[in-house]
């Protein structure tokens, strides 16, 4: 009897915390449990409803997959860069090297001091815990920096995420010349500048560049990537492509609407377009209030020019997107 006490003690200990443990992990300090929950007894539903709402608030913003946890050997980093976008309705979408990938819904419960949750992931699965009807389903422990979510079985699966906040570009794509978070998910490509010819009748039109960005980034969720996604750093069937023209060539901040008056041509301006086949226009974004462009630097020895954005843009059907914390760099080259 006393024996088979110490067994179910052993089993009942490797069950909880067998993922996570020191000797096998690369990032330990991820895995470290955060504060339990106080307790709530069941019968107080109101409260323990509330107590999963917080939760779920806590979770909402962007995170960083940092370890895997799966069986009974050493974690591992991601296969590829991810990135998991969680709103306050605990539903969620995966970015794998910065390409949707995954997106998914969580059914939050608690029991005592513990978060508990079933996952529907409609289309192609991320997590893929496979939960039993019967299962009370995985874990979530959060803390302000840390989220863990793991299947809660002594040999299952469990993944560790780091906060990125709101407002930074995911790191890894930081070695792209244009980078920006796009209706705040990660956005990047490739900047060309160059030199806009001067128009006789607008003086306005002297010593400034335009800036193009091009990128392969899917704009659908629901469309098939079947090529690799490169930022449009090599040859690309282009699928986005943001414009800002007429800027000056001199350090400062300048309202996009007084750049669009003075342009040259009226199909010049501040623009975003979603592109087909890397040349057919599916949808135009343009300015409907105002918004700003920063010039960094310049230097006239390398003719590198550095800046960044903010950008509100729609439609005429009043569809919009938000670009947030814009920065590019690039050489100005002649038109």
């Amino acid at each position: 009897m006393r024996r088979q006490l110490a067994v179910l003690l052993m089993l009942l200990v490797l069950a909880n915390f067998s993922w996570g443990q020191a000797g096998v992990l690369t990032q330990k300090a991820i895995w470290d449990l955060c504060p339990p929950l106080a307790y709530v007894a069941t019968k107080d539903s109101s409260l323990l409803e509330s107590s999963v709402d917080s939760i779920a608030r806590l979770m909402a913003g962007r995170w960083e997959l940092l370890e895997v946890s799966g069986g009974w050997g050493p974690n591992h980093p991601p296969a590829r860069a991810t990135e998991m976008v969680l709103n306050q309705l605990s539903q969620g979408e995966i970015y794998e090297n910065g390409v949707w990938s995954a997106h998914f819904e969580l059914t939050m419960t608690r029991r005592w001091r513990t978060i508990r949750f079933k996952i529907n992931e409609p289309g192609k699965p991320f997590f893929n815990f496979g939960f039993s009807q019967k299962s009370l389903g995985g874990t979530v422990r959060v803390c302000d920096q840390k989220l863990i979510i793991s299947d809660a079985m002594g040999d299952g699966i469990a993944y560790a995420f780091r906060r990125i906040p709101m407002n930074q570009p995911a790191r890894r794509y930081t070695y792209y010349n244009a980078t920006a978070l796009l209706d705040y998910k990660p956005w990047f490509g490739t900047a060309n500048a160059t030199m806009v010819r001067e128009a006789p009748d607008k003086p306005c039109t002297a010593n400034r560049f335009s800036l193009n960005v091009v990128t392969d980034l899917p704009y659908d969720q629901a469309a098939t990537v079947k090529n690799q996604v490169t930022g449009c750093t090599v040859k690309c069937v282009p699928t986005q492509l943001l414009s800002i023209d007429n800027i000056p060539l001199a350090v400062g901040w300048y309202e996009t609407k007084d750049l669009d008056t003075c342009c040259a041509t009226t199909s010049s301006g501040t623009r975003y377009d979603r592109l087909l086949g890397g040349d057919a226009i599916v949808d135009t974004y343009l300015s409907k209030y105002s918004n700003r462009v920063r010039i960094t630097a310049f230097d006239p020895v390398t003719n590198i020019v550095e800046g960044t954005f903010e950008l509100s843009l729609f439609t005429p059907e009043n569809k919009h997107v938000y670009f947030k914390d814009g920065k590019f760099k690039a050489t100005v080259g002649k038109y």
